[in-house]
């Protein structure tokens, strides 16, 4: 992964809000390809799965407003819609690996 687990939690937020950044994305999408588990990702970036299940669902269109009732802003969706393709398209391809060994 990109970054050592201490500098991962020297910058998380303050104020508890977690940050969609691109580093993580990338990692997650090694990490999967990788056969690795997401719950390794998370950790690593002190991000809850509660929090990662969010941006997923928010990236599908199934969640518009925070659970505080906040709405989600357009910026957010954009991002979080960015991470469920990348997503997508890393199973897909773990899965394509694994199929192709399989012959």
């Amino acid at each position: 992964m990109a970054r050592s687990v201490g500098t991962a939690d020297q910058n998380l937020p303050d104020s508890g809000w977690t940050y969609l950044s691109e580093e993580f994305i990338e990692d997650l999408e090694g990490a999967i390809v990788a056969g690795q588990t997401v719950s390794s990702v998370l950790h690593h970036y002190g991000i809850n799965r509660g929090t990662y299940y969010s941006w997923l669902a928010i990236g599908e269109g199934r969640m518009l407003r925070w659970r505080d009732g906040t709405p989600i802003s357009a910026e957010m969706r954009t991002n979080c819609l960015r991470l469920f393709k990348r997503v997508l398209r890393a199973r897909e391809g773990h899965l394509r690996a694994k199929r192709q060994a399989l012959r």
